[in-house]
């Protein structure tokens, strides 16, 4: 069976990245997991900021050997292209400018594969008002609806774009007349608003949410 150092590896071959990106990446000195011997164990703490870092390692599998590298169902961000892009912005805030600059280059790549699609994004989420669905900090799958004017599916979670520069998410309701939408939040302690379809320029199908622990 493999050891610990030679598990480190794998998982850093995983990612597409050098050794000395991936002790970067967890934030301790050079050569800490370079220079480890055959057979060797780390600290706790060490771990920790493995774990923390790369959240869809399996830690039975990096501990042990037993069972796969990532979790089940895990999200795999990877630096190959392979997915859908991530990028380190706040639909609420920052999306706009990401938007109307296509030559932007995302962080890395999300690989999951029940959600890799053609126009996909993923983002990440500022406020409250989705809680407990979508909580601040969560990251978002998103995809623009391009003929939402013509047909949208009531009850679902979109991401709206207003021509004011309002932008937030909600779950989307038929509204008061054939002109108007009305945007419900799931956390009780915020009001629903009804807006005309005037008002909006763009609307986004949220297909996805991953928690942030």
């Amino acid at each position: 069976m493999k050891d610990l150092k030679q598990r480190i590896k794998d998982v850093v071959n995983s990612y597409n990245m050098s050794m000395r990106k991936f002790e970067a990446e967890c934030g301790v000195k050079r050569g800490v997991f370079s220079n480890m011997k055959d057979g060797a164990a780390i600290g706790s703490d060490k771990l920790a900021l493995i774990f923390d870092r790369f959240k869809d390692l399996n830690p039975d599998w990096l501990l042990t050997g037993r069972g796969e590298m990532l979790r089940v169902d895990a999200p795999i961000k990877n630096y190959k292209g392979l997915g859908c892009p991530y990028y380190n912005v706040d639909f609420q805030g920052g999306f706009e400018l990401l938007y109307n600059n296509q030559t932007t280059i995302p962080e890395y790549h999300i690989d999951f594969g029940p959600y890799n699609m053609e126009g996909g994004l993923w983002c990440n989420v500022s406020g409250k008002s989705m809680e407990p669905e979508i909580s601040n900090g969560d990251i978002i799958l998103i995809k623009e609806v391009q003929s939402w004017q013509d047909y949208i599916d009531y009850d679902d979670i979109y991401g709206i774009v207003t021509n004011n520069g309002f932008r937030t998410i909600k779950r989307v309701k038929k509204g008061k007349t054939k002109d108007s939408y009305i945007l419900v939040p799931t956390n009780p302690d915020y009001d629903s608003q009804e807006i005309p379809k005037s008002m909006i320029m763009h609307i986004f199908k949220v297909l996805c949410a991953v928690k942030r622990f």
